[in-house]
């Protein structure tokens, strides 16, 4: 069985202005989820920190996410049209866009909480007997449960003829940066202890200041 090819793009922004590679996917369903997959995890870095002696690794995406959203994208896109699904990465996130919105009367909150209504029904029975899916309604859920501890979670987006999935890049989790003080010198000390002690109605003089007051 063939399917429309699939498509990924390799972007150097996280707008997906500056383009940096492309590689298109061909052949059967299968054939395009296995080199597609392949190809993603070569864009699947993998990062290490020390724990103490414990060296630990972690990959920029989970691999179980990636393959859930590949086998999403190809069992429900619509095949009536002709358009490729379109894979764009970059350092920020991977973006899978495939062709077909979401079936009348379903909405994203309804597919993030497990809801499944099949738009190929013997696509996705033939998915299921090769156990490419474990049950329906299954996989979206897995996902965010692979990112229940990361700060930034995947997003769902439809429009009438399309379907967006993101995955944020897990490394790329951006923490805030903390504020830098400025170092207390002994004659800010003097004030701050002063107003401690004595409050703020009482103007304070430091250095060589004559007081206003004689």
């Amino acid at each position: 069985m063939r399917s429309r090819d699939e498509g990924r793009r390799v972007f150097g922004d996280d707008s997906n202005t500056t383009f940096r590679d492309n590689k298109e996917f061909g052949g059967s369903i299968f054939t395009q989820l296995e080199d597609a997959f392949n190809d993603l995890m070569l864009c699947n870095k993998t990062e290490a920190m020390f724990k103490g002696l414990e060296r630990i690794e972690k990959r920029d995406y989970p691999e179980k996410a990636l393959r859930e959203v590949l086998v999403n994208a190809l069992v429900h896109r619509d095949y009536s049209f002709s358009g490729s699904i379109i894979i764009n990465v970059n350092d920020e996130r991977m973006e899978f866009i495939s062709i077909g919105g979401l079936l009348p009367g379903l909405s994203t909150d309804d597919i993030r909480i497990g809801i499944s209504q099949p738009r190929n029904r013997n696509l996705a029975g033939m998915f299921h007997r090769l156990h490419l899916i474990e049950s329906y309604g299954t996989g979206i859920r897995r996902i965010y449960k692979l990112y229940e501890n990361c700060p930034v979670q995947p997003v769902i987006e439809a429009t009438n003829n399309a379907f967006k999935m993101v995955l944020p890049n897990m490394n790329a989790v951006s923490v805030a940066p903390t504020k830098r003080t400025s170092p207390v010198t002994a004659q800010v000390q003097k004030v701050l202890d002063h107003i401690s002690e004595h409050g703020r109605r009482s103007p304070v003089f430091t250095g060589n200041q004559k007081d206003p007051r004689i």
